[in-house]
């Protein structure tokens, strides 16, 4: 996505919000458990009803409760068969291009690659199975492939590298001029005009160059790299603002597929990939990436939130006074009564997928508690209008951790 494509969107988000805000207080009176049993969806039925979609969300309401890593396993299949073929995570844009390769050629070793400390909560036995199946089903045959992704720019001097590698064989000169730009983002960069200037001119250079660029590798790889380009441009904003800035480059980079003419599933949490901008400890709101695909894609964009009543979950635990922490196991604090998943309780249902499109009962619409853990701890309660955040939840009455393959402290 240019520039300009992506500035609009930030103009169209807050005409979008407002239209999206549809808490109607309407629909058919009747008891939540009759209203809830009367909508719950299997895996099959929700992955029928989202088939025509470019884009589907499996939001995490912790990053490492084992049900909602087991429903991926159950979820993924189905979703491929009805066209679905790039598996995206909220993760590093390089570093799981490594997935990528094993999933596509059986080349490398996924095990190792899901050995990232910064995104330890995609390194389990669950995800991992995911992508052993991936692998199986393009070994097969499948066509087109399944593809992985990262979408994060997070670390943009390991992309930075990876550019400056490439120029180094097409273009030796431009290479250490690139290198030289790109030293400005090193350890302990806090953000500079001069750096950030310096920084986009590097993808105009290689798209001046691109006959000969192409000619010295291939149409493929000299994309590649010069997305990559993007991607360092992207990531010197998210060192600079951190959260403030993660999400937009996210939606940019699923869009890209897309434009592509591939349909995505999404990995990662609820408050990314929601309709609506979401709120941390901060009474600020930030714009999700879900809310610029849902500009961008209206309906053909799918959000899949997710909720537990109780139970337990994994997540970082940094000790008061102490920079270093380490993954613990964590239980969900008590929910007030007000609370989305004491309401979806009422079903007595120990999971289901309810679509939430369309008038929803009163005692479901508008805004009701929400508790929600990232990767981690304290676990944050903010009041969330799940109509107008999500297309549908899938709800767990009880969390268990996953199955974490390594456990790295921080």
């Amino acid at each position: 996505m240019k520039r300009t494509a992506l500035a609009l969107l930030l103009l169209l988000v807050p005409f979008a919000l407002f239209a999206r805000s549809r808490t109607v207080r309407s629909g058919p009176i009747d008891t939540p458990a009759a209203w809830l049993g009367q909508r719950a969806l299997g895996h099959e039925s929700f992955a029928r009803l989202v088939a025509s979609s470019d884009v589907v969300a499996l939001g995490d309401i912790t990053h490492a409760t084992h049900e909602l890593h087991a429903a991926k396993q159950s979820l993924v299949p189905r979703l491929v068969a009805h066209g679905f073929r790039v598996i995206a995570f909220e993760a590093p844009y390089s570093e799981y291009k490594a997935l990528d390769a094993y999933v596509l050629h059986g080349t490398g070793d996924p095990e190792a690659a899901l050995n990232l400390p910064p995104y330890w909560f995609w390194d389990t036995n669950e995800i991992l199975d995911v992508v052993q199946w991936a692998r199986a089903q393009n070994a097969a045959g499948l066509t087109p492939p399944i593809r992985i992704a990262g979408i994060d720019a997070t670390s943009p001097r390991v992309t930075a590298a990876e550019v400056v590698a490439y120029l180094s064989r097409v273009d030796p000169a431009y290479a250490s001029e690139a290198a030289s730009i790109y030293h400005c983002i090193r350890e302990g960069y806090t953000g500079t005009n001069r750096c950030r200037t310096a920084i986009s001119t590097v993808r105009p250079t290689m798209l001046s160059k691109r006959d000969a660029y192409v000619l010295a590798s291939s149409l493929d790889e000299y994309e590649e790299m010069l997305y990559a380009a993007r991607i360092v441009e992207q990531g010197e904003r998210v060192l600079v603002a951190h959260r403030y800035e993660k999400d937009p480059p996210m939606a940019e980079n699923v869009l890209r597929f897309v434009s592509r003419g591939q349909k995505v599933i999404l990995f990662g949490h609820n408050e990314h990939w929601g309709r609506i901008a979401y709120q941390l400890e901060k009474v600020e709101s930030i714009p999700s990436a879900g809310s610029y695909l849902a500009i961008a894609l209206g309906s053909r964009y799918f959000a899949l939130g997710s909720m537990v009543l109780d139970g337990t979950f994994l997540a970082v635990q940094y000790e008061p006074g102490v920079r270093s922490g380490s993954i613990r196991t964590h239980a969900m604090t008590a929910p007030s009564p007000d609370d989305y998943g004491v309401l979806f309780s009422l079903a007595e249902r120990s999971s289901m997928i309810v679509p939430l499109r369309g008038p929803l009962p009163s005692w479901l619409a508008g805004t009701h508690r929400m508790r929600f853990a990232g990767s981690t701890v304290p676990i944050l309660e903010v009041p969330a209008d799940f109509g107008a955040k999500f297309d549908g939840v899938l709800y767990v009455r009880t969390s268990t951790p996953t199955q974490l393959r390594h456990w790295p402290t921080f």
